[in-house]
């Protein structure tokens, strides 16, 4: 079951301005043993490694901070934006650099010209893998097909067109489109959007899935659950 969801999202900023002053001095500070974090590819990447965090007291919050792999940098060379916030949503935000030795970035390979039945649909990744006809590996030699994810558009000559897309733990994503012959019917479900256009305060919580319902009965409870959401808004 595949669907694409495109939202317009606003974040506005709270009244008073004056608490986003000087937010280091009175939120605290992070800090880093190293500038740079260096991994391998050996166990886990672990974005904490090195880091703690106090606040304007003292007191350790090194367990409030969000470390995320922005899309900044370059493949060996990536860049970890590190934030904590307070209850109104003040932040500290302090970035470093994240060192993947010996990366190759992630693969993904599927067959040219694939041939479905209706049913394969259902299962359609482990369908491929099974018969060997899809593989994904994260760019250290670690299987990652199982989380590649697929979206299909019908064509005019009555084959389909499937873009299979995957995205491995160092937020690096790998893409492949390729044709397919399904045969048997194909039930294809429908969905809306509740809203158009969302708009949220800063630091509020954004859920893109909660804006999507069901536009006819084909529509499961999993075929929910499988909806594909790209979004990049950050409330923070």
């Amino acid at each position: 079951i595949l669907a694409a969801f495109f939202a317009v999202v606003f974040i506005t900023e709270k009244n008073n301005t004056e608490e986003f002053v000087d937010t280091r001095e009175k939120l605290g500070s992070i800090i880093f043993e190293s500038e740079e974090l260096v991994f391998d590819g050996t166990g886990k990447l672990d974005l904490m490694s090195g880091v703690s965090a106090k606040n304007a007291d003292g007191e350790d919050i090194t367990d409030k901070i969000e470390a995320v792999i922005t899309g900044d940098g370059t493949l060996n060379r990536k860049i970890v934006r590190y934030t904590f916030c307070d209850e109104k949503g003040n932040a500290v935000t302090e970035k470093r650099t994240l060192v993947m030795k010996n990366y190759k970035g992630p693969t993904l390979e599927t067959d040219d010209n694939l041939v479905l039945k209706s049913s394969d649909l259902k299962d359609l990744i482990n369908v491929l893998k099974k018969n060997g006809k899809l593989s994904s590996e994260d760019g250290y030699g670690r299987d990652i097909s199982s989380s590649v994810k697929c979206m299909r558009e019908k064509l005019p000559n009555g084959e389909s067109e499937m873009e299979f897309s995957v995205v491995n733990a160092y937020n690096d994503y790998q893409t492949a489109t390729v044709t397919a012959r399904i045969s048997g019917e194909v039930a294809d479900p429908e969905i809306r959007l509740a809203e158009k256009e969302v708009e949220i305060k800063k630091g509020e919580t954004f859920s893109p899935l909660s804006y999507v319902v069901r536009a006819s009965d084909t529509v499961s409870d999993d075929a929910l659950r499988k909806i594909q959401i790209s979004s990049s808004v950050n409330p923070r």
